[in-house]
C-alpha cells in the first residue's frame, strides 16, 4: 500500500493577466570568473558540500578548487547521461542512464535504490530532512510513479486523481522546510509528511511546467513548456515574468539567492533580490552550486561564475555577546574596484574607518542588535550585503523565557497535533528550526494572522540561541 493523501488545499487559482509583471531590471552583470578545470568535461556537477564531479576522459573526477588536483571515483562512461542529484544524509544520489549512484567522501558504488525500481526511468529525487530524527525522506520520482523511501521502505504515493507520469520534482524553498514540489499537468503539489501521513496542497499554475529550481530567499521557479517563467513566492502568489524571450533553462540552489536564466537564442539573465540583470559574456551553463554561483563550460574549460565579489567579516561570530568596543574589518577582495562600504547597526549607519566597523557594545540597549555591511563595486559584479546579529547584555533559557514565547505565540499551529507541518514544542525541535523561526518573524510571516511580535521578543529567542539553547 502506498502513502495516501490525508489532507489537502487549493492554494491559487491559474494565473491570470493581473499576475503577469514586467522583470524589473537592474544594472549588466559582470560576474567573477574562476577556472575549475581546464578542459571541457562530459558533464558537472555542484555538490551539496561544495565540492564538483566533473567527468573528465581520466574519469569521474571530484574536486573542490582550482588549486585541488582531485580523486578519481569512477570511470568515465559510467553514470552515463547525468539525469538528477540529490544531497541525503551525508552522501550523494546520482542518477545517469547508467543507473542510480552513490558518492559517499570518496567512494562511488550503485545505489540499492536501482534494483527496487526495476526498469522505471528516475526522472528526480529530493531529499527532506524529518521531524525528530536524523534522517530524511526521499521521494523518487520516476517516468510512470512518485515514490516516497521512509524506515527503509519504497512506497508509491497515492494522490486521489493525480497521475505523476511526466512531471516534475523539485527541492522546497528553504523557507519551506520539510516539503516536496511535484508538477504534474497544469498543477503543482507540495507534499510533506506528519505523523498521521501523507499532507498535500495544491496550486493551480495554468501552465505546463517542464523545469522547476527553488532558491534561498523563498521563491520557487517554474519554467513551463512554452518558455514562459513563473515564480511562487513566500507568500505563495504565482506571478508570470514577461522576459520577452523564449526561456529554455533555469538554474538555482536553496542555499543561495541567484537565479541563472537562459533563452533560445544565446540570452542570459539573472536574478536577486527582485531585479533582473542581463549576463555579459558566452558560456554553456550546466549546473548552480549550493552558494548560488554557476557552473559554466566557456572557451574549453570548466568554470565557476559567481555574482558577487567573496567578501568576509573578520570578528567574533554571529550570535557573539559583546562586552566592549569591538573592531570588525571588511575583507573585500579587489580593492581597487570598492567604490563604497557602508555599515548599519539596527538600521542606522556607523562609520567605516579603513575598512573597520567599530561595535560599541555601551552605546547599545541589551538584547540582540543587527550588523549589516554592504559593499558596492564598480566593476559589474552585484552590491554584497552581509549581516550579523551580536548579543548585548541578555540572558535567555527555553524554560523560563522561550517555553512562554511559545505557549503564547506559537502553541495553537506548532504543537503536537496542530495545523503547521513542522512542530515546536521542545526545547530541541525548537532549537533545529530556531534560525527559520527568528526569519519569519522578523519578516512578520509568523504569527501567521497576528500582529508582529515586538522587537525584544525576537530578541529572547536571539539570546537563547546565541548562548546555545540553555535549558
Amino acid at each position: 500500500m502506498g502513502w495516501r493523501m490525508v489532507a489537502a488545499c487549493v492554494l491559487l487559482l491559474s494565473c491570470g493577466d493581473g499576475n503577469v509583471v514586467s522583470p524589473s531590471r537592474g544594472q549588466t552583470l559582470r560576474p567573477v570568473v574562476s577556472t575549475l578545470l581546464s578542459e571541457t568535461p562530459t558533464l558537472a556537477v555542484a555538490l551539496d558540500d561544495g565540492r564538483v564531479l566533473a567527468e573528465t576522459s581520466e574519469g569521474l573526477l571530484l574536486l573542490r578548487s582550482p588549486e585541488d588536483e582531485g580523486v578519481i571515483v569512477g570511470a568515465t562512461g559510467e553514470l552515463g547521461e547525468l539525469r538528477t542529484v540529490a544531497s541525503v544524509d551525508g552522501s550523494t544520489l546520482l542518477v545517469g542512464s547508467g543507473g542510480v549512484f552513490v558518492l559517499r567522501d570518496e567512494a562511488f558504488f550503485v545505489s540499492p535504490l536501482a534494483e527496487a525500481l526495476g526498469e522505471e526511468t528516475v526522472l528526480g529525487i529530493v531529499g527532506t530532512p524529518r521531524e525528530g530524527v536524523s534522517t530524511s525522506d526521499l521521494w523518487i520520482l520516476t517516468d510512470q510513479n512518485l515514490y516516497l523511501f521512509r524506515d527503509d521502505r519504497l512506497s508509491p504515493v497515492e494522490v486521489d486523481g493525480v497521475v505523476f507520469e511526466g512531471g516534475v520534482i523539485a527541492s522546497a524553498p528553504l523557507l519551506r522546510g520539510r516539503s516536496v514540489w511535484v508538477a504534474t499537468g497544469e498543477q503543482v503539489l507540495e507534499l510533506w509528511m506528519r505523523d498521521e501521513g501523507l499532507q498535500v496542497a495544491r496550486v493551480r499554475t495554468g501552465a505546463l511546467p517542464s523545469q522547476m529550481v527553488a532558491d534561498g530567499q523563498g521563491r520557487l521557479w517554474i519554467l513551463d513548456v512554452d518558455g514562459d517563467l513563473y515564480a511562487l513566492d513566500s507568500r505563495r502568489r504565482l506571478l508570470r515574468y514577461a522576459m520577452g524571450f523564449e526561456v529554455t533553462a533555469i538554474r538555482a540552489s536553496v542555499a543561495g539567492p541567484d537565479l541563472w536564466i537562459r533563452g533560445a537564442e544565446g540570452e542570459r539573465w539573472h536574478h536577486a533580490d527582485g531585479e533582473f540583470h542581463v549576463v555579459e559574456g558566452s558560456m554553456d551553463d550546466l549546473d548552480a552550486g549550493p552558494d548560488g554561483a554557476l557552473l559554466a563550460v566557456a572557451e574549453g574549460s570548466l568554470n565557476i561564475l559567481r555574482a558577487r565579489q567573496a567578501v568576509r567579516l573578520l570578528g567574533p561570530e554571529a550570535g557573539a555577546r559583546l562586552v566592549e568596543a569591538t573592531e570588525i574589518a571588511v575583507d573585500a577582495p579587489s580593492p581597487d574596484s570598492v567604490e563604497s562600504i557602508e555599515a548599519f547597526v539596527d538600521g542606522a549607519s556607523v562609520p567605516v574607518e579603513d575598512g573597520v566597523v567599530r561595535f560599541l557594545p555601551d552605546e547599545l540597549s541589551s538584547g540582540a542588535h543587527n550588523l549589516r555591511v554592504v559593499v558596492r563595486y564598480s566593476d559589474g559584479t552585484l552590491p554584497v550585503s552581509l549581516e550579523r546579529v551580536y548579543q548585548v547584555g541578555l540572558e535567555a533559557a527555553w524554560a523560563t523565557d522561550v517555553l512562554p514565547i511559545f505557549d503564547a505565540w506559537c502553541a495553537e499551529c506548532h504543537a503536537a497535533g496542530g495545523p503547521a507541518p513542522t512542530r515546536l514544542d521542545t526545547r530541541e525541535l525548537f532549537a533545529e528550526e530556531v534560525d527559520r523561526v527568528i526569519f519569519n518573524i522578523r519578516e512578520g510571516r509568523m504569527p501567521l494572522g497576528r500582529d508582529p511580535l515586538d522587537p525584544d521578543v525576537v530578541a529572547v529567542i536571539e539570546a537563547w540561541a546565541a548562548s546555545g539553547f540553555p535549558e
